[in-house]
This record gives structure tokens, sequence and C-alpha cells, in this order.
């Protein structure tokens, strides 16, 4: 489906406002995040089992660094920093830390924009394990993962979660906000518009414009593995990151996260059994 939009503001500004504006609501609002999964979660604190320098870009609320910090059976010396665009939601990560943190923890909080930062500062950094995990959708991925693949020492190890490609073509298939040949979904908001939020710019929806605040990009398997390749990033396993059917039917119920689901949609999630969100890609610095 062709999409028409025009833009009218500077996407950093935009994403440092969209995300400071969600990061008022506090706990309220919860990240569609693999964090949330018990399996992933494990499968993470076993994959940084012995990292010494860790890096998290797009921290969200530090669900992640929280849960390894309160899990990890390691008692050996760590440096974590987290990195993100948003300076409140950075503030909501460092209070929660406080409160799990042992004596033998380094943690940097860093305000900053993965795509603008300096070659010297990603590789002073020196991290031997970096997460961006729910980050690749707000970015462009060739830039991104080439300034990860800069903050890692040689060997070190990458772990990046993209949103698929191929479930959105089936499930946003009718979605006028959704440009299958792009693989941009060009977000609205109604609790952004009641809070004056700085639009991206307009989309054509029928006879009328509404703004949209953000742009999420879904990438396919054969797209990630090109990207990586560019980016001297080896991919050592790439996985589905799949919601449990209920999971993703209450959130889509809730508050903050209404969606208005077709019968065409509910039949793709029955036959997924859950919700194909996305693709996780563990990768080692070449």
């Amino acid at each position: 489906m062709t999409v028409r939009v025009r833009f009218i503001n500077d996407m950093n500004a935009v994403t440092k406002d969209f995300y400071n504006k969600l990061a008022t609501l506090g706990e309220e609002y919860r990240f569609l995040s693999p964090v949330h999964l018990s399996p992933w979660r494990e499968n993470i604190l076993a994959w940084l089992y012995s990292s010494r320098r860790i890096g998290e870009f797009g921290v969200g609320k530090g669900e992640l660094a929280n849960f390894f910090f309160t899990n990890r059976i390691d008692v050996e010396a760590v440096s974590y920093s987290l990195v993100d665009v948003s300076s409140e939601l950075l503030h909501i990560s460092e209070a929660k830390l406080s409160k799990v943190l042992g004596s033998n923890v380094e943690l940097n909080y860093i305000v900053g924009d993965l795509q603008t930062l300096d070659a010297p500062v990603l590789a002073g950094f020196a991290f031997d394990h970096v997460l961006a995990i729910n980050i690749m959708q707000d970015v462009d991925a060739t830039i991104a993962l080439r300034n990860l693949r800069k903050a890692l020492i040689p060997g070190g190890k990458l772990r990046v979660t993209f949103l698929a490609k191929e479930t959105a073509d089936e499930f946003l298939i009718a979605d006028q906000t959704y440009d299958g040949d792009t693989g941009h979904l060009y977000t609205t908001s109604s609790f952004h518009d009641e809070r004056k939020s700085l639009p991206l710019g307009f989309i054509k929806l029928g006879t009328a414009e509404r703004p949209f605040y953000r742009i999420q990009r879904f990438y396919s398997q054969l797209e990630i593995r090109r990207i990586m390749k560019n980016a001297n990033l080896a991919i050592e396993d790439l996985q589905p990151i799949t919601y449990p059917k209920e999971f993703v039917l209450n959130r889509w119920r809730s508050q903050y996260h209404r969606m208005e689901i077709t019968p065409e949609q509910l039949a793709l999630v029955d036959k997924w059994d859950g919700y194909p969100d996305g693709w996780d890609a563990s990768t080692v610095a070449i």
C-alpha cells in the first residue's frame, strides 16, 4: 500500500520528545519488549555471564538492567553503561537500579543518539557485550549497527532485536499507516495528540491528514543478514520473538496500547499461536 506523508520536524528532536512524553507515565506504560518473556530473560542472563563491560543502548525504563542485577550469580566487578536518547527514561532507570546494586558495580548513564555519537566516543566504550533491544525500529539500522560495532572490542558480542517485516506484511496489510514497500509504519497516537507532542509529520488518511510521531521500521531475515554483514558483524544465531496470544490480546485491550483488531488479524494470531513480533540476533564483531 502506498502511503502519502509529509515531514515537518527533525526526527531526532521528535524521537526525544516522543519518549520523554511516555516517561511521564512512569510504570503505567510498558514497552513491548522480550524482557517480559521469562525464557528470553533467562537466555540473556546466561549470554551476559562473565561479561565485565556491558553497554545497553535504548534502555527504556531499565527493566533489562534491573533483571540482570537482581538475578546475576557472578560476583565479579562489572561496568554497565546505559545509553538512551531520553534523559527522562534514564532518570527512571537510575531510580530503579539504585535499589538493587552491589558495591562492585560501576554504572554510567549517557544521554545520546546512537546514530550521531562520535567515533572516538564509541571506541572509548570498549564493551565486551552490547545490548540493543527494541531500538532498531527507531533508527537507521545501517548506521546504528556500524556504530555499535565501533563500541565493541574485537570479538565482542552484540545482541540486537528487529521488528519482523514478514509479520507486518501479513498483519498490517490493510493498515493505511503501513508501507509494505519500505517496511515503515507511521505511528499515530491519541496519547501524543492530547499532550501536544511534537509531530514528525502528517500522513494522508482518506481525505484528511493526521499527525504521526514515529516511524517504526520492520526488517526481513534477508535484510538483517545483509546489514549485519555490511557492519562487520557475524550472526551466530537468529531466532523469532513470539509473544503468547493472551499476552498481546490483553495488551491491545489496555488503556495505552488499545488496538482495534480485525477478524482477519485475530485469525492470524490464532494461526501463529501468538504474535511473532520480531527477530533476536546474537552476533560477534569481526
